[in-house]
């Protein structure tokens, strides 16, 4: 049996279509009115912050203030991005009730603002 598949050169085509996607997709996005840039940053499947710390195995994440407690809402810590070390500091709140709860619905305290390394 024949393979068609092994004979056809299709790396251009995609290529082709691949800046067509990201053209498209830079015409959508360029012309959202101000509400629809609301709706775009409230969908609940979007990436958040947390993410990107625990796809990181190097993260060391900052905790408390020494004098009241820690702050769910602001995370904090730091990171390696290739050879430079670096401080990211995220605002982060729940995706279920659970969450939500644990992280304060995203509304942090005074002593969110305040971190230390433990």
């Amino acid at each position: 049996m024949r393979n068609y598949a092994d004979n056809l050169d299709i790396a251009d085509e995609i290529a082709t279509l691949e800046q067509k996607v990201d053209q498209l997709r830079m015409n959508v996005y360029s012309n959202l009115t101000r509400w629809q840039r609301v709706q775009l940053a409230r969908i609940r499947s979007s990436i958040y912050f947390g993410l990107y710390p625990a796809n990181d195995g190097n993260f060391v994440e900052l905790h408390g203030d020494r004098r009241f407690g820690d702050d769910k809402a602001i995370v904090a810590g730091f990171c390696k991005i290739d050879t430079e070390t670096v401080l990211i500091v995220g605002h982060q709140k729940g995706r279920d009730t659970r969450s939500n709860i644990y992280r304060n619905f995203g509304m942090p305290n005074p002593e969110g603002y305040r971190k230390r390394f433990v």
